[in-house]
């Protein structure tokens, strides 16, 4: 298992947001990864001996402590309830297009849990904002973060929320909500002190190239249904090569353009998500319709709460 090979996400050595030794990103990567794949349940052979991961670990939190690296540590102890108690939720986060909700729909179905698209967690109005094209501000999240939080704290639920910044990636592990109506707490400088965490939450991102996610949102939506759905009914955002190109001419950003962009600012490590390359698993047709399609998360997936 590699993680770090295929997360187009991951920092250069030359990014600016290293505010540490930038040669040692590696190794707490590639012994994050150890962990993980040692969390593994007690009658597999990948799960490691209780006290060579207990070391390792130890020795990992140190490194942490030692680089300032909260996200990281807070990663450290979500380990250690998974490999207790296994996972207990999963968010599957992603850009519009990129195959969040059809990879969690698939997962959800292949462990029994229950499935809600994090789009419904919006309210009505939001929804309508949204779909004139209105950017949502920090306040406007405020009820979606409370749902999507609610419902990750719950045993055996998945959802879709893209999470595509370090807030809201917090905000879905049970950093306060209330930090989206001040923008002078303390916690949007480090958004992984959290005093009620959810440590059971197992978070994955699905990525997919910008080119390819326009292409089949364009597609839906041009298709004879005309457009793409969301629980049964059209969805309130229709992206489309127009409607892309319109907002360039514009001098606005594209609206699918900036979640990519948002991802290039807060760039993510091996210990921030599990990364799925959501083109590999897709069949000949485009959809996930094949069990192999998640079989990769479910080799690497911690025992989950339901046994």
């Amino acid at each position: 298992m590699n993680l770090m090979a295929h997360n187009p996400y991951r920092p250069s050595e030359s990014d600016s947001h290293m505010s540490f030794p930038k040669e040692i990103v590696p190794h707490l990567e590639s012994t994050y990864t150890l962990l993980l794949s040692g969390c593994a349940p007690k009658d597999t052979a990948r799960r490691m001996p209780d006290s060579e991961w207990s070391q390792a670990c130890a020795d990992l939190r140190k490194s942490a402590e030692a680089s300032s690296l909260s996200s990281l540590a807070f990663a450290i102890s979500r380990l250690e309830y998974w490999r207790a108690n296994g996972i207990q939720s999963i968010n599957v986060a992603g850009t519009m297009g990129s195959g969040k909700s059809s990879i969690a729909k698939k997962l959800a179905a292949l462990l029994n849990f229950d499935f809600k698209d994090a789009d419904l967690f919006h309210p009505e109005e939001k929804k309508e904002k949204m779909s004139r094209g209105v950017p949502l501000t920090h306040a406007d999240r405020h009820p979606f973060y409370t749902g999507v939080q609610g419902w990750l704290k719950e045993p055996r639920r998945i959802t879709s929320c893209s999470a595509l910044a370090h807030m809201y990636r917090a905000l879905i592990s049970g950093q306060d909500i209330g930090v989206l109506l001040n923008e002078s707490d303390a916690a949007w400088r480090d958004p992984w002190k959290i005093e009620t965490p959810n440590f059971g939450m197992f978070p994955v991102i699905v990525t997919k190239p910008y080119d390819v996610a326009l292409y089949e949102l364009d597609a839906a939506n041009k298709s004879e249904k005309g457009y793409r759905e969301l629980d049964g009914k059209r969805h309130y955002i229709q992206v489309t090569k127009e409607t892309e190109a319109l907002a360039q001419a514009e001098g606005k950003t594209p609206l699918l353009k900036s979640q990519y962009q948002l991802l290039e600012r807060d760039p993510m490590y091996a210990w921030d998500a599990y990364v799925l390359e959501s083109i590999s698993l897709q069949s000949s047709d485009g959809s996930y319709s094949n069990d192999d399609s998640v079989n990769v998360l479910l080799d690497v997936l911690p025992h989950s709460s339901n046994g």
